[in-house]
């Protein structure tokens, strides 16, 4: 019995120091992480409205689940040279391999780009959503087409859960953008 309680006590002792050590290097690397993704989301702004002159964020849908357990969470509004404003909206959602984080740019009635940020689709298949082959199909896209895969939108070979589940996405998201950013409340 004594064994036992010694084996127990020292793994425990082991656990104890390498969770305290694991978040000691956390504390220090957590900053680093968050800057890079900020960064990120500024250069993913900038290639969807390159003519941007800054954005803000619009802080009453912040984190709002809408349909499909789509979370927003946020929306920018992004300033452009000409005087007009486009809405960059960053949500996550359901891909083949878990969770996506993307951003996505409407303007007007149009979808003006896709920027997938995180994902754990499968490589070399799901994966491609962040390819520009298959992001650039949805640039200028209408928000009335139907956004079906392998109707009006070409799925990637061998991915069509993962491509299907960013075409819905946009067309939910540009669901919910046209009733309450567009045509509602900004």
């Amino acid at each position: 019995m004594k064994k036992i309680v010694k084996s127990g006590l020292t793994v425990f002792i082991i656990a104890t120091i390498g969770t305290l050590l694991l978040a000691w290097v956390y504390s220090f690397t957590n900053p680093k992480i968050e800057e890079q993704k900020i960064l990120s989301i500024k250069n993913a702004i900038e290639e969807i409205f390159p003519n941007q002159t800054g954005f803000n964020e619009i802080p009453e849908y912040k984190n709002k689940v809408i349909e499909n357990n789509i979370n927003i969470i946020t929306i920018y509004k992004v300033e452009l040279k000409d005087g007009k404003e486009g809405f960059i909206i960053r949500a996550t959602y359901s891909g083949y391999g878990g969770k996506v984080e993307s951003l996505f740019g409407y303007q007007d009635q149009n979808c003006k780009g896709v920027y997938v940020l995180e994902h754990s689709e499968t490589p070399g298949l799901g994966a491609l959503i962040t390819s520009k082959d298959f992001t650039d199909q949805f640039i200028n896209k209408n928000l009335n087409d139907p956004f079906i895969v392998k109707q009006d939108v070409q799925a990637i070979t061998g991915a069509t859960i993962s491509s299907r589940a960013i075409s819905n996405t946009i067309k939910i998201i540009g669901k919910f953008y046209l009733e309450n950013i567009y045509g509602g409340n900004k």
